[in-house]
């Protein structure tokens, strides 16, 4: 089994030399080892003659090199939590949107009621997060999932749909009123990254000759984009846990939008055959309660 991870390092780094640094051995050593691992194979991992590429044997050994530490690693966490009889640690992904929302209370939450799990949260982009589940390095994650429903490695567990809420700062001239949609798509808008049903909606209700087109302001830091809202004319729409301590203080104001009402599809990811662990559960319970709670 060293041999067939010295030879994914190897494989992975594309240098004998940069691969002997991140295994901690020396060049020499390495090369040994390979060359003992294609003695036992009886063919050539490596194509030495045009700068240490894979040849196709070893390109098809490191597939399923891959594959098998994955399951291994599986295997050890399952191990792990069985000679510990602990509830484990937690290894989650969300994006900013998410994380801005009630994943922090969630875990709060969690930490409250069971002080011995560990939680580790990433707060990413939605891009990353598909690739750190299948590499084992996340147990799960909550994210918009419209764009991986036909993932068929992938399980997916809703959460209540929440509604988008049109907010703006305080003393705005749509502020606490119900407007119409002309009104509405003549101030500038501010917003994370949409996802496909947001522009969606957003190209079905706005009239043909809006004087503003697609977004001023695009940031994924909802800090910042909060105080561009405050500080300026722009409007934006947010879940209501995500806006509602500056809706308590005043600073925020609704806007009563006389349109189709758009809601969020959030959801959390795990592997298929790979569900999530006894601490994970606790923390998935608290997210659905929360959502439920939000609606």
């Amino acid at each position: 089994m060293q041999k067939i991870g010295h030879f994914v390092a190897v494989a992975k780094a594309k240098s004998l030399s940069e691969a002997a640094r991140q295994l901690g051995i020396s060049q020499p050593a390495l090369t040994a080892s390979i060359r003992k691992l294609e003695a036992v194979l009886g063919f050539e991992l490596f194509d030495r003659e045009h700068g240490f590429h894979l040849t196709a044997m070893g390109t098809e050994l490191l597939s399923r090199a891959e594959s098998a530490f994955l399951h291994l690693r599986d295997l050890e966490r399952e191990l792990d939590l069985l000679r510990s009889g602990a509830l484990g640690e937690i290894h989650v992904a969300c994006g900013p949107t998410v994380a801005d929302g009630f994943v922090g209370q969630a875990v709060g939450r969690l930490l409250k009621s069971r002080p011995e799990v560990k939680t580790n949260v990433h707060v990413g982009r939605f891009e990353e997060m598909p690739k750190l589940l299948r590499e084992r390095r996340i147990d799960f994650f909550i994210a918009d999932f419209t764009l991986i429903e036909r993932d068929a490695d992938l399980e997916i567990l809703p959460l209540a749909p929440l509604e988008i809420l049109f907010f703006c700062r305080a003393g705005h001239p749509l502020a606490d009123r119900e407007i119409g949609l002309e009104e509405f798509f003549s101030y500038p808008h501010a917003a994370p990254g949409l996802p496909a049903w947001a522009k969606a909606w957003l190209e079905k209700h706005r009239p043909a000759d809006a004087p503003i087109k697609g977004l001023h302001v695009q940031c994924s830091h909802h800090a910042l984009l909060k105080s561009v809202v405050e500080h300026s004319d722009a409007i934006s729409g947010a879940t209501r846990p995500v806006i509602r301590a500056e809706l308590d203080e005043g600073r925020f104001a609704l806007i009563h939008l006389k349109a189709e009402k758009m809601h969020n599809q959030a959801g959390i990811v795990w592997l298929r055959g790979r569900p999530p662990s006894p601490a994970g559960k606790l923390l998935i319970e608290e997210l659905q309660r929360l959502a439920g709670e939000s609606i």
